[in-house]
């Protein structure tokens, strides 16, 4: 009789640790992912055509290229842009459709065509609530 007993206790105690174990395997409730705006950032470097004993605001095209920023702007198609400050490039977010329009944005500048700019595009996913807080 003692060892049916001890055979039951030793089957519940595995049973009990199977169940916990199991427990212990279950995710963790998590929480839902922010809501996301698709925006797309072109990091831009100096092109082949910049001229380097030149000083940034002295860059062929840069005229061009500041009014088709204005344009863009106007046309709701660039969300900001500028100058990093250590000179190393710039960076512009657009607001495209696609990628391929943002592509072609970038394409259209005067600078970029000219080849004093050379910009990398990414597809940036931004947290919605970032952007809908206005700039401080």
């Amino acid at each position: 009789m003692l060892k049916i007993t001890s055979i039951v206790c030793l089957l519940a105690c595995g049973i009990s640790v199977g169940v916990l174990a199991r427990e212990s395997e279950r995710p963790a409730t998590q929480p839902a992912p922010p809501a996301r705006v698709t925006f797309y950032a072109a990091v831009v470097q100096p092109g082949p055509a910049w001229k380097a004993a030149t000083e940034r605001g002295q860059q062929p095209d840069l005229a061009a290229h500041l009014a088709y920023m204005n344009d863009l702007r106007a046309r709701g198609k660039v969300l900001m842009a500028g100058p990093f400050a250590d000179g190393a490039g710039g960076l512009i977010v657009y607001r495209a459709d696609s990628i391929e329009e943002a592509r072609q944005l970038s394409r259209d500048d005067p600078a970029t065509a000219a080849g004093v700019f050379e910009p990398r595009l990414h597809t940036w996913l931004v947290n919605a609530a970032d952007v809908a807080q206005p700039p401080r």
